[in-house]
This record gives C-alpha cells, sequence and structure tokens, in this order.
C-alpha cells in the first residue's frame, strides 16, 4: 500500500468540494505610522495569507451568547477547509468569503480563525472558526 499515493489521491477528492472561494488576512501587530503632512495616524493595512478555494463546514449547530457593553453577540463555529499547503495559518487570522458558487448567503460572511488543525495524514486544512453576529 502506498500511503503517500492514497493521501494524494483522497486530498484531490477533497478540493473537488471546495467550490467557493476565501480570501484569509492578518493584522500587522505594530504602532500606527504619523503622516507627516497631514499628522494623521496611518494603519498599516492587513497582508494577505491566503486567497483560494475552500468550503465552509459544520457538524451541528453550536453558538454562544456573550454579553459586552449591554448588548448581546452571537458566535458560531464552522471549519472552514482549504488544500493543504505551505501557508501558515494563525489563530485571529480573519477569512472571508469571497465567492459562494451554490449559497449566496455566504458571500461576503467574515469568519476568525479559533483553532488550527494538524494531522498527519490531512486530506485538507481544516480551520476552526468563529464568524460573530451582534
Amino acid at each position: 500500500m502506498n500511503i503517500e499515493g492514497e493521501i494524494r489521491a483522497g486530498r484531490r477528492l477533497a478540493e473537488r468540494l471546495m467550490i467557493d472561494k476565501f480570501r484569509f488576512t492578518r493584522a500587522v501587530i505594530g504602532p500606527p505610522i504619523r503622516d507627516e503632512a497631514t499628522g494623521d495616524l496611518i494603519y498599516l493595512p492587513p497582508v494577505l495569507v491566503y486567497e483560494g478555494k475552500g468550503k465552509v463546514q459544520t457538524y451541528e449547530a453550536h453558538e454562544v451568547g456573550i454579553g459586552s457593553a449591554g448588548r448581546l453577540f452571537t458566535v458560531q463555529r464552522y471549519q472552514i477547509h482549504v488544500p493543504v499547503g505551505p501557508e501558515r495559518f494563525m489563530i485571529g487570522d480573519v477569512a472571508e468569503c469571497i465567492k459562494a458558487t451554490l449559497d449566496p448567503a455566504l458571500l461576503g460572511r467574515e469568519y476568525v480563525v479559533a483553532a488550527l488543525l494538524h494531522k498527519t495524514a490531512a486530506t485538507a486544512r481544516r480551520l476552526q472558526v468563529d464568524e460573530v453576529a451582534a
């Protein structure tokens, strides 16, 4: 049995289900820069971590209500699957659905990476993500 060949075949099959497109960005940590001409503070834009195919997955509804400053926020847990690759995702990265093939309600939705799931024989990079709704 050629385990590497089997895993590569599994990855090809998993990627066939990744029919949407996502953009993952990361906030730049550090102080803002002051514009010498205007005196305005300039915050560095987020950096691109990954842009490409993926899919949103959930196995069961899981939401948590959080109260803050007199408002209630709902956090829903999902997974986003992307191809296995060299990208180094980090907790706190933000994913935006930029192409939704079958469900137009996904377009523009934003998710925050909450956990990194790694395993030896992965057929997809599975990222635990949270969506926060006010």
